[in-house]
């Protein structure tokens, strides 16, 4: 049996996280941080792309996903919190057809992912 990621879920755990007592949620969110990538696939895609308005630069807390080839499809998933004192919640689930290629899927998470960074940032931390 295959499990569907939903925004909702995503988001959803990460609401659990922030509203934790301090200690409990900077040790799961450290934990996530601190997590390596383990299959040998790079996982500076979406939230963690490198770059002047990205979240690996704004210093982002994320978990990357991905699967190729399920059903004809690269999916990118990158998933965590944006903005002053990392208080947005952001998901960026992507999907695209196996014929536009890996690299197409994660510009377009990449893009997706600096969209969001800019617009959590301009919130400022009042």
């Amino acid at each position: 049996m295959i499990e569907r990621s939903s925004k909702e879920a995503v988001c959803g755990f990460y609401d659990h996280v922030l509203d934790l007592p301090a200690a409990d949620r900077e040790l799961l969110l450290g934990a996530l941080a601190a997590a390596p990538a383990r299959d040998g696939v790079a996982q500076d895609f979406g939230l963690l792309a490198p770059g002047p308005a990205t979240g690996a630069a704004a210093g982002a807390v994320a978990e990357q996903g991905w699967m190729c080839c399920f059903s004809g499809r690269y999916h990118l998933h990158s998933a965590g919190l944006l903005g002053p004192e990392e208080r947005f919640v952001v998901a960026v689930l992507g999907g695209r057809p196996r014929v536009g290629g890996r690299a197409q899927a994660r510009d377009e998470s990449d893009a997706v992912a600096s969209a969001a960074d800019v617009l959590t940032g301009a919130f400022g931390s009042d």
